[in-house]
């Protein structure tokens, strides 16, 4: 269950960022919404990463 959720919430994330990048579905300035993709694409890597590692 915890492998499950490590990779669920891995997706998510870069899901969010990519939704960032690509639609305005968040009322949001286009800046910030840039700013807020990028964190959370890095942040979808770090938790991928620290997924993979804990599972090697």
């Amino acid at each position: 269950m915890r492998a499950f959720l490590g990779i669920l919430m891995t997706f998510f994330y870069l899901l969010i960022a990519l939704l960032l990048f690509s639609t305005e579905i968040f009322d949001i300035s286009k800046t910030f919404r840039i700013i807020l993709g990028i964190l959370f694409f890095l942040y979808g890597l770090f938790r991928g990463y620290r997924f993979w590692k804990m599972r090697n």
